[in-house]
């Protein structure tokens, strides 16, 4: 199985909720409480479960890791794994994607601090373009 393209799942773009949720649901609850987490549903979900062909749900974990001027705005790590996936020799396990990060603000926006640079504006609007293509489950290519 080929997990590179599930790397780009993880670009889309609480305390732990007891339902199912989006990832940028997740995101700003972490923006808000500084550790959010849960089950992922709608295109992430279904496109991880076409890679995998596990039909338990992906789980996210969003933690703050830095903050900035502006309360709303922080830099997250995303991490995504889902249970029940069937290696080629057929053992069962756990798939992880890389861990990220991403600087968001609760308006989806870049925070202002990270903006001095063409190259950083230019990869936060690039992966802000990418997250809403995985939302609405068109393909993507990861961008480096």
């Amino acid at each position: 199985m080929h997990f590179k393209n599930l790397i780009v799942v993880a670009l889309i773009v609480t305390a732990v909720p007891a339902s199912a949720a989006e990832l940028v649901d997740i995101i700003r609850q972490s923006i808000r409480d500084g550790k959010a987490g849960g089950e992922l549903t709608g295109a992430i979900s279904e496109t991880i479960a076409a890679r995998t062909g596990s039909a338990r749900p992906p789980q996210a974990l969003v933690e703050t890791i830095n903050s900035f001027a502006d309360p709303d705005c922080k830099r997250v790590r995303i991490s995504i794994r889902q249970d029940g996936v069937q290696d080629k020799a057929g053992r069962i396990g756990i798939v992880a994607l890389p861990s990220f990060e991403l600087n968001m603000c609760l308006d989806g926006s870049p925070p202002k601090e990270t903006l001095g640079a063409d190259a950083v504006r230019h990869r936060q609007e690039v992966l802000l373009r990418q997250m809403d293509d995985i939302q609405a489950g068109r393909t993507v290519n990861l961008v480096r």
